[in-house]
């Protein structure tokens, strides 16, 4: 029984990194505005999914205030309400929020599920973007 939990969870963790390449591959959403401000930028775009009426979500917000002077000129922060365009949040996923999202040539680099302090996020950010 050990070794079949082990196995399963092997299954689990393996299925869920093949979700994510499968993810990267997935060409954008038809949504013109998010062709335009995310696919088709010229920089990296760090892409916050959230809503307003989530705390964790504010609180995100307050570290990317803190983080988006490190980060300025370097990238591209945009900020999507899912309730506002939920389309966006099915097409890539989003099961919880907040969710940060860097996209690079139209492409997923990097995601995670929010972040505590401003020098995490710019670290992630620094490790993740070419």
């Amino acid at each position: 029984m050990k070794y079949l939990n082990a196995v399963a969870a092997m299954v689990l963790v393996l299925g869920l990194g093949l979700g994510v390449v499968m993810q990267q591959r997935t060409p954008p959403p038809d949504d013109p505005w998010f062709l335009q401000v995310v696919a088709r930028s010229p920089r990296p775009v760090l892409v916050k999914f959230g809503a307003d009426w989530c705390p964790p979500c504010r609180h995100v917000e307050t570290v990317l205030d803190r983080a988006e002077g490190h980060l300025r000129g370097r990238i591209k922060i945009v900020r999507i309400d899912i309730d506002e365009r939920p389309e966006l949040a099915r097409h890539y996923g989003i099961s919880g929020i907040p969710r940060l999202m860097l996209f690079q040539d139209g492409k997923i680099l990097a995601s995670h599920g929010g972040f505590g302090d401003a020098e995490s996020l710019q670290k992630w950010v620094d490790q993740s973007v070419r």
